[in-house]
């Protein structure tokens, strides 16, 4: 395994022209054609398998609060993702102004509610906002460790009032001043598309299946979201793992196949459908990694049941590379492949930025693509004998 050309395909999917690989967006088809050539170049036949996608409901143009001066002229722009963000099921703004009231105080006509507390029902505070004639509410939510607020992709319906999250000192300051918020959003319909591909081998036996998803949540008008750790760094490493075992003359006789998985970020949709598929046939023994950007004292391993060849193969695995395995949380595609029967192992060891304009290239840890990369294909070698 090259580190270097790892490095390498993580700066080219987590580029602009790839657009946070978001589903439904030009640069998600673009990240599309760019996986199965690289595949096709290692002299396999790459196939697409597209499935349906979610409605997705996202921005359709640059959000913005402005703080007012008493003549109504904005006197301070905030910072989108910085100082705030649109809650996952706010409803547009067109442009509503008025004052920051508390949450406490009855008359909120035309004005917007500020909900230190947070809501303990959001639709019960939504109802009553409506109630009162609010022009939106404010909620708290901190920041996250990069200063950012991370994206939360979604499919779900908007509600029917404009809600906006801040930190809860900022939303403080602001208590009778006045604000303009404008959010557009809008629903779309949208295709997800696997890549696969595969390496031949003795059909006797079950084949081997590693999968990362290349989709990311793409990125807002006017920032970028380029998810370098999640997930361009196992999407690279499962093409460098292909690259390696492809060019090998000593591969082995178990056949090997590759998934590049979309719209995880949906509910790890692009999964569903490959699993459903695969446990029809033969069903592979799966690897899954999301999330290799970041190392710290050991790689993280969810087990699915029926996995213990894949368990005995990485703790081996492991043992022989000097990296701790510890058993925990990875949701990811491979709760998917276990959900319907198929043996599968998640692999994660971390990432920084999670979700937003920090989860860069240059965050992504050399040292951990060595780490997980050696780690899969040491696993992967085996599994393979």
């Amino acid at each position: 395994m090259d580190p270097r050309r790892v490095r390498r395909d993580i700066g080219r999917l987590a580029g602009a022209d790839f657009q946070g690989r978001g589903v439904g967006c030009v640069g998600h088809e673009r990240t599309v054609d760019w996986l199965a050539g690289r595949l096709g170049a290692m002299g396999m036949a790459p196939s697409r398998r597209p499935f349906e996608g979610p409605g997705l409901v996202r921005l359709a143009g640059p959000p913005q609060v402005a703080v007012l001066d008493q003549a109504g002229r904005a006197d301070r722009q905030l910072a989108y993702r910085r100082d705030f963000v649109e809650h996952v099921r706010s409803a547009p703004s067109p442009g509503r102004a008025g004052t920051v009231v508390p949450g406490t105080e009855v008359a909120a006509t035309g004005n917007w509610i500020a909900a230190i507390e947070g809501p303990r029902d959001l639709a019960r505070l939504v109802s009553e906002g409506l109630a009162r004639g609010a022009a939106g509410v404010l909620l708290p939510r901190p920041l996250g460790p990069d200063g950012y607020f991370a994206k939360q992709p979604t499919s779900a319906p908007w509600l029917d009032l404009p809600l906006i999250e801040m930190p809860a000192e900022l939303i403080r300051g602001l208590h009778g001043r006045q604000i303009r918020v404008t959010i557009s959003r809008e629903r779309v319909p949208s295709q997800g598309t696997n890549v696969v591909a595969a390496l031949p081998g003795d059909d006797a036996l079950r084949p081997l299946l590693f999968t990362a998803h290349f989709d990311g949540v793409g990125d807002d008008p006017g920032v970028r979201l380029p998810g370098a750790g999640d997930n361009a760094s196992g999407a690279a490493l499962v093409l460098e793992l292909a690259r390696v075992l492809a060019s090998s003359p000593r591969r082995g006789r178990r056949p090997v196949a590759f998934a590049l998985l979309d719209a995880e970020e949906y509910g790890a949709l692009g999964s569903l459908a490959h699993a459903q598929e695969v446990a029809a046939a033969t069903p592979p023994l799966v690897v899954n990694l999301d999330m290799t950007a970041r190392y710290r004292e050991a790689a993280v391993i969810e087990v699915g049941p029926g996995s213990e060849e894949l368990v005995d193969a990485i703790d081996g695995a492991g043992r022989v590379l000097g990296t701790p395995l510890v058993s925990g949380n990875v949701a990811s595609d491979n709760r998917r492949y276990a959900a319907v029967g198929v043996p599968a192992l998640g692999v994660a060891t971390g990432a920084h930025g999670y979700h937003s304009p920090a989860d860069t290239a240059d965050r992504v840890e050399t040292a951990a693509l060595r780490r997980a990369g050696d780690l899969i294909l040491e696993t992967a070698r085996r599994l393979a004998a």
